[in-house]
């Protein structure tokens, strides 16, 4: 009895030695399979940069043109691709705008930003009112919250150095220069005006 258990004992002994022995040889294959894929896959990223240095101790190497990155990590080899870059460009409204004319006024704009103006082009009522205002600095052109007329926008408020200021509705971006000339250049005359009777007063005042 005790020398069949010894036998058994030795079987078993033997099958679990073959058994190490098979997973140490499968480790070997794959260790060497591995060692493979990441050669190929060096050499062929080395071949497609011929004219770059050799990266000293990187994972990741940028494909030609930077359109794509190839990783290699533990043994696979996957390629990541960035989107393209879309260019986008805003039309531009001032292109169709005629170039504005010197004034001497100062003031502010405000054009609506609510959204229903917004729906209905204040954005380019905005780039409208900035080019009529370029050639005086003394003018600002600002958006603004709802001025309460948005149902009937876009809307856009002007104010000068003179009391009151000006309100539009329904305005187009073709319209916007010259309001800005009519309502600046006018408020520009009437100061200059006034400053020419205060000075009139004075020099009567002196005699």
């Amino acid at each position: 009895m005790q020398l069949v258990l010894s036998e058994i004992s030795q079987l078993k002994s033997a099958v679990d030695t073959i058994r190490e022995v098979q997973q140490q040889q499968k480790q070997q294959k794959r260790l060497e399979r591995l060692a493979r894929i990441s050669s190929s896959s060096s050499s062929s990223s080395s071949d497609s940069s011929d004219d770059e240095a050799p990266s000293s101790s990187s994972s990741s190497r940028p494909l030609t043109g930077g359109v794509a990155s190839m990783v290699v990590a533990a043994g696979s080899v996957s390629v990541m691709l960035e989107p393209p870059a879309v260019d986008f460009e805003q039309p531009d409204i001032t292109q169709q705008l005629p170039v504005p004319e010197q004034h001497n006024a100062t003031g502010r704009i405000l054009v609506c930003q609510g959204k229903a103006c917004m729906n209905k082009g204040a954005l380019g009522v905005l780039q409208a009112a900035s080019h009529a205002a370029a050639a005086s600095p003394g003018i600002e052109v600002l958006p603004c919250k709802c001025l309460g007329k948005c149902k009937q926008g876009p809307a856009l408020r002007m104010r000068t150095q003179q009391p009151g200021c000006t309100l539009m509705t329904q305005v187009s971006p073709l319209e916007v220069p010259q309001a800005v000339k009519a309502v600046f250049s006018a408020a520009a005359t009437e100061v200059s005006a006034a400053a020419n009777t205060q000075e009139e007063l004075q020099q009567q005042q002196r005699l």
